[in-house]
């Protein structure tokens, strides 16, 4: 019997085993079609099966910067041409593993230079593109996003400062595989810098139960009272941060305010002004002034609003506003005139009962003398 040397590669033992022991015994155990001429049966007839990976699926790189890639084939397996075929032909066995190439989808945006299985991607300018892996049929994608070169300055004392990747830290990939010959590729990636936003505050208005004071008025005030002042602040973008105010009075003695902007007068005689300035801009603030007195704020204004039209059998409850916005007593007294039309509650709430013309009248409980009427017509 003659003795049959084979030289296999790692992976192709098993089957490399049985086709040995086939040949020494005569045996032809390759399925039909399955042989070939050697003389045709060359490496290109081959195909070849395996998954490839990648070390990073995205990657953010600064221009002229750049940033290494590395893939691989795990479990490659040749697949035997099916042609041509020849019933004496013996199999060549293939020696060529599918190679790796590269190639980048913009090269304006980044070029990748392949080094087998690793590859160098180069930022060019400011955009995104595709580098297109590929080994036999396999293919893969990485994403590629060029920011605009930034402007590093080294700490004082000197050294060289290294801007981390997006998110902190350093991008290491996976070390190139292949023998005890392993490195591990590191790459340092430079973040776009983030222009921090630019704030505008336009307004800083005070309010004072529900009405908008006007900046620099004067209300009537009374000794040891509290007036919850609420300040509305418009900027862009608008966001809460944006929105803060500092409270400041100008006179203790007369009257405080705390952070949230409650004021509590003391008991004394005197004009104090109390102001909201922007904690963004503060040259961007309102003020009032109260004038504080130990005589009770008198009511001096009734107001009504909501809809004067209504269809029988409807609701709606009607808003009463009393002024000034320092009067201690704001209930009011409500009437109507014709309850065969409309009646109205204690709370302002009016029901449509059938089609006329009615009168709502709002009466100020602590000066009987002011009171406001609101027509309402029902349909």
């Amino acid at each position: 019997m003659t003795e049959l040397k084979v030289k296999f590669t790692k992976g192709f033992a098993k089957r490399a085993t049985a086709v040995a022991m086939a040949l020494c015994m005569g045996l032809s155990l390759a399925p039909s079609g399955l042989v070939a001429n050697a003389a045709t049966w060359e490496e290109q007839d081959w195909k070849w099966e395996g998954k490839l990976s990648v070390s990073q699926e995205t990657v953010s790189v600064e221009a002229a910067k750049t940033v290494t890639l590395t893939a691989k084939m795990d479990g490659v397996v040749p697949v035997t041409p099916t042609t041509p075929t020849a019933a004496e032909a013996t199999p060549v066995t293939p020696t060529k593993v599918p190679g790796i190439t590269w190639k980048s989808n913009d090269e304006k945006v980044a070029t990748v230079t392949a080094n087998g299985e690793s590859a160098t991607v180069t930022g060019v300018a400011a955009g995104t593109t595709t580098i297109t892996v590929s080994a036999g049929d396999e293919t893969k994608t990485v994403a590629v996003t060029v920011t605009a070169a930034q402007t590093t300055n080294p700490p004082s004392g000197g050294g060289t400062t290294t801007n981390p990747p997006s998110g902190g830290g350093t991008t290491t990939n996976p070390p190139t595989t292949g023998g005890d010959d392993k490195k591990d590729d590191t790459t340092t990636v430079t973040p776009p810098a983030e222009k921090p936003a630019t704030v505008t505050v336009k307004k800083v208005a005070l309010s004072l139960n529900g009405q908008t004071l006007k900046s620099g008025s004067t209300l009537a005030a009374t000794y040891s009272k509290t007036y919850n002042l609420k300040a509305t602040v418009t900027a862009t973008p608008n966001k809460a941060a944006n929105k803060k105010v500092t409270w400041k009075s100008s006179n203790t003695k007369i009257a405080t305010v705390s952070k949230n902007g409650v004021v509590k007068t003391k008991k004394k005689a005197g004009t104090v002004t109390i102001t909201a300035t922007s904690t963004v801009n503060s040259k961007v603030k309102a003020t009032i002034k109260l004038k504080v007195a130990k005589k009770a704020v008198a009511v001096s204004k009734v107001a009504i609003s909501g809809n004067k039209n209504m269809k029988k059998g409807k609701k709606q409850t009607l808003k009463v506003t009393v002024s000034p916005a320092t009067v201690a007593n704001r209930s009011v007294t409500w009437k109507t005139s014709n309850k065969k039309v409309a009646t109205v509650n204690s709370k302002g709430v009016v029901t449509a009962k059938k089609k006329g013309t009615v009168k709502i009248t709002a009466t100020s409980k602590a000066n009987k003398k002011v009171k406001k009427t609101f027509t309402i017509k029902v349909k």
